[in-house]
């Protein structure tokens, strides 16, 4: 209980602030060096979002590693992209409600949020 309430109090502080200084799902492993941003040329869409999510502006030249979480912080899936510049996520299992897409590239990340219908 700590621990997640923990994690999401440090999530909602970072959004607010508009820069994530550490994201991680184990609170005794934080990356430092690692750059994030909340903004980018990353879009998706459509937002609220019923079946699938598309995610378009990735770079092509990394495999992106893309995560949904919860508003709580919680991971709902992890994937990674096949080197294409878009990728689809099914999304119709997600309950109604509000999501956080983090895209990893080398040594930044991309935050975003999208709501469920």
């Amino acid at each position: 209980m700590k621990k997640s309430f923990l994690l999401c109090f440090l999530f909602i502080c970072c959004i607010s602030s508009n820069k994530l200084l550490s994201q991680t799902t184990d609170s005794s492993s934080i990356n430092a060096n690692a750059s994030y941003s909340v903004t980018s040329g990353v879009k998706i869409y459509p937002n609220p979002v019923q079946d699938v999510l598309q995610i378009e502006g990735l770079d092509p030249t990394v495999k992106n590693i893309i995560s949904v979480s919860s508003a709580y912080g919680k991971i709902i899936f992890q994937s990674r992209s096949s080197g294409s510049g878009s990728y689809s996520a099914n999304a119709g299992k997600l309950k109604p409600g509000l999501y956080y897409v983090t895209i990893k590239q080398k040594d930044n990340s991309i935050l975003l949020r999208f709501l469920k219908e």
